[in-house]
């Protein structure tokens, strides 16, 4: 019987991406600045100007 529990457990885990959460964690590196900012302006969240005056700016401060 108790094993059967387990069973469930296990299966409820599963469903609910437990696993799947503790096998990524960690995995995802982080974005930098220039990474978002990139990612910003492709989306079209910025324009040129923006783009270039935010990337001027991030690129001083290193």
């Amino acid at each position: 019987m108790l094993w059967l529990l387990l069973l469930v457990l296990l299966i409820v885990l599963y469903q609910a991406g437990v696993f799947n959460q503790l096998m990524n964690s960690g995995h995802l590196p982080e974005k930098s600045a220039l990474d978002v900012l990139n990612e910003r302006y492709a989306r079209g969240e910025i324009s040129t100007d923006e783009y270039e005056q935010i990337k001027a700016t991030l690129n001083k401060s290193l």
